[in-house]
């Protein structure tokens, strides 16, 4: 009898562990969701502001940007890569008088380990006038210092926007 008691107890004691394990990873995957959001909000905020700062503080120091998208003559993909650097020197030599939004729509953020992706569709206003659409592509890496962003590919297009 005292064998089944302590097999018992070892079964129930085995279970309330794994059970707290995945409780623990579901908990430990929103709380990395919610900081992915804040840091592309930041990336986001900081262009609004025209603040460099901020936007250079989400990316990681390897980061690149790329935007695909047709040539309008000839219709052929297009891949245009641009460093880092040139984006946030943009970011804070912009006319102040000149107003960025990007207007995230949804997000989609998969976590895991160390590496997340998320979606994001968009609108982009120069201005308060619309400017074009698309959607983001990131990926982010946890680091010492947080998530931070690695990459950034979006589309552009001027039409055909929430599809």
């Amino acid at each position: 009898m005292k064998k089944i008691i302590l097999l018992f107890t070892v079964l129930f004691i085995s279970t309330q562990v794994q059970v707290q394990a995945q409780v623990k990873k579901v908990v430990s995957i929103s709380e990395d969701k919610e900081a992915i959001y804040i840091v592309i909000n930041q990336l986001f905020d900081g262009m609004a502001k025209g603040d460099s700062n901020l936007v250079a503080d989400v990316f990681h120091p390897q980061a690149r940007l790329q935007s695909t998208y047709f040539e309008a003559n000839t219709g052929r993909a297009m891949l245009r890569t641009d460093p880092i650097k040139g984006f946030i020197s943009f970011i804070g030599n912009k006319p102040k008088e000149q107003q960025l939004e990007e207007r995230i729509l949804s997000y989609d953020i998969k976590v895991d380990d160390n590496l997340a992706s998320v979606w994001t569709p968009y609108e982009f206003y120069l201005n308060g006038v619309f400017s074009h659409c698309g959607v983001n592509a990131f990926q982010l890496i946890r680091t010492d210092d947080g998530w931070k962003i690695l990459q950034i590919t979006d589309t552009r297009r001027k039409e055909a926007c929430g599809k």
